[in-house]
């Protein structure tokens, strides 16, 4: 006769077993979570940054290929600039022509002439703040359109402490970020210490 295989009995976990694991798991938990958080945030903060670097980038080439203005204001709705210096809830890039109006229009999207670019919204809940709430623009040569009450712009990008706060905080596990405009056109990156506020100081 042929050897029969021997069935044994399952065992399951049991619950003292069940409880020890969920308590392991609890503790991990809430070890990892915080670095977690703060990884995530920092993440939110470094592309928000790049973000903004790129579409300045942009259309400081914009300028050049078109021979024409190339500007980025604020805008939460992508149809008009706003008013104020925050760029939090987003902004545009938009062309227009060089004419006797000069440079530094505010966007007009049913103006001839004007064309929108680009439309870009950072992700996470980030507060973004420029030096000063005017249109930066970009020249036929790629040059930043100066004034003389306004030689460079800067922005700063940190972390908002809670969902309503505009002005964010830079800390040592997530630093902020300033990008620097000069004159020529080209633009800084630094990181901010953690003692430094998230509002540039106005040029």
């Amino acid at each position: 006769m042929m050897p029969r295989d021997r069935l044994l009995p399952s065992r399951g976990v049991t619950l003292v077993e069940l409880v020890i694991a969920l308590a392991v798991l609890a503790i991990v938990v809430t070890l990892v979570a915080p670095s977690w958080k703060g990884l995530l945030r920092r993440h939110h903060v470094n592309a928000a940054a790049e973000m903004l670097r790129s579409d300045l980038a942009y259309a400081r080439h914009e300028a050049v290929q078109r021979a024409s203005f190339v500007s980025i204001c604020p805008s939460s709705t992508g149809d008009a600039c706003a008013t104020q210096a925050f760029y939090g809830d987003g902004w545009i890039v938009y062309a227009y022509p060089v004419g006797v109006a000069g440079a530094n229009r505010a966007y007009m999207a049913n103006a001839p002439g004007f064309s929108r670019l680009r439309r870009t919204v950072p992700t996470g809940s980030m507060a973004v703040t420029a030096s000063d709430a005017g249109v930066v623009t970009f020249g036929q040569q790629g040059q930043f359109k100066s004034t003389s009450e306004r030689a460079t712009v800067s922005w700063r990008v940190c972390a908002r402490a809670s969902g309503d706060d505009p002005q964010g905080e830079a800390s040592t596990d997530v630093p902020g970020v300033e990008l620097i405009l000069n004159g020529s056109g080209s633009l800084q990156r630094r990181q901010l210490a953690p003692d430094e506020r998230c509002l540039p100081a106005s040029s």
